[in-house]
């Protein structure tokens, strides 16, 4: 809880330059921010929210250490939004693209998938009890996997790095799409062309989710 308000009282407060460095208003042995550039941006996000419902919680460097009833449940809130907003849509579209080529749709069937994912304990006691807010990584990962699944590989592999870019622990899922994907270009009608368009889009979604820091001053 502490760490993602720091988060958010920090991506506030300072430039994007000083998300990352050690300064006199952002000591890293406090909570230093160590997640890629889409949490920075996520912990502004919910920041905003934060602070329009108790500015105190996110007050720069008086904040430390605050909890109080509102500020848990505003926080709180942040993680529901984000699973009906961002992750069940995900799940949703997973689940019609993997069951996607079978005829005659089964209603039921799909509900009963999507419900068994997304209430699944795991997820639910990290993000909900402990504020991980591993659910907008898992969601861009989803959102990838129904992708590749309809054949848009780019687009998937686009999502993929941006699940690389919100949480390093996305690497752990790295190498099922990686190699599916490798697999069928270099089998594909063009395979120097399609290997060469996913790197180009996976290089181009690293650059320009880092580009913000890389061109803010000093």
């Amino acid at each position: 809880y502490e760490a993602q308000r720091h988060w958010m009282e920090l991506t506030l407060h300072t430039p994007l330059s000083q998300w990352y460095t050690h300064t006199k208003l952002n000591d890293l042995q406090y909570w230093g921010l160590d997640y890629p550039p889409l949490t920075a941006f996520q912990s502004w996000v919910c920041g905003v929210w934060m602070r329009s419902v108790e500015p105190a919680s996110v007050a720069l460097t008086t904040s430390r250490g605050w909890e109080s009833y509102h500020s848990k449940l505003a926080m709180r809130a942040t993680v529901i939004v984000s699973d009906l907003l961002f992750t069940l849509p995900a799940v949703h579209l997973f689940v019609r693209a993997f069951y996607g080529r079978e005829k005659g749709g089964n209603g039921a069937r799909n509900a009963w998938a999507t419900a068994l994912i997304v209430l699944a304990p795991g997820p639910i006691l990290i993000d909900h009890g402990h504020f991980q807010y591993n659910n907008w990584s898992l969601g861009l990962t989803t959102y990838a996997v129904a992708a590749i699944l309809d054949g848009k590989h780019v687009c998937g592999s686009v999502l993929f790095t941006l699940s690389l870019c919100h949480k390093q622990m996305s690497l752990y899922l790295v190498w099922p799409p990686f190699v599916y994907l490798l697999a069928k270009n270099l089998y594909g009608p063009r395979p120097l062309s399609g290997v060469l368009l996913l790197a180009a889009a996976v290089i181009a979604t690293f650059a320009l989710c880092w580009l913000p820091f890389l061109l803010e001053p000093e």
